[in-house]
């Protein structure tokens, strides 16, 4: 009864054996198959990414394209600080050159010691020791305009640590 017990595991292992074999000759075909397949799907682009081809701003490598274009600006800055006070003032002359073909809807200008100022939505504690009255505008121009009122949300809006130049004001935005 013994001697047939090991005859009888030893044909089911060879046959365990057989049938794997069989499905690794079947599988291994297939896998490479669905492998190859998946190699000559395209991957999934956005629709931006898609515009930028589609314009040539953009090649497929993520290189330039042949009209490639980038915004510029030049700033001036005349700054001045007292350390006793901590106080500091200046003036800034930014000219921005819009190479896009595109007129630009707005411009934002991030003002970031605004973060600072007391009464402002921030995601991160200020010690009170370190608040402070944030950016105060005392001249601001585009072109030969003048903006006084930064509440006038038509033109520009400024609110916690952001300033917002609105299209309907900025008629220079339009392409260099």
């Amino acid at each position: 009864m013994f001697i047939i017990n090991i005859v009888q595991s030893k044909s089911i292992l060879e046959f365990q054996n057989i049938v794997m074999r069989k499905l690794l000759y079947l599988l291994i075909p297939a896998l490479f198959f669905h492998l190859n397949t998946l190699q000559a799907q395209e991957l999934f682009t956005n629709t931006n990414v898609q515009a930028a081809y589609k314009k040539q701003t953009r090649t497929a490598t993520g290189k330039p394209g042949k009209s490639y274009w980038q915004n510029r600006a030049d700033y001036k800055i005349d700054a001045h600080f007292d350390p006793a006070n901590q106080f500091l003032k200046g003036s800034e002359t930014i000219t921005y050159f819009n190479n896009s073909p595109d007129t630009l809807t707005q411009i934002i200008i991030r003002l970031y010691p605004d973060l600072y100022k007391k009464g402002v939505k921030r995601s991160v504690v200020i010690a009170d020791k370190d608040l402070n009255t944030g950016v105060q505008i005392d001249d601001f121009k585009i072109g030969a305009e003048k903006i006084t009122n930064f509440a006038d949300s038509p033109k520009a809006f400024h609110d916690n640590a952001t300033l917002i130049i609105k299209t309907a004001f900025c008629h220079i935005l339009k392409p260099s």
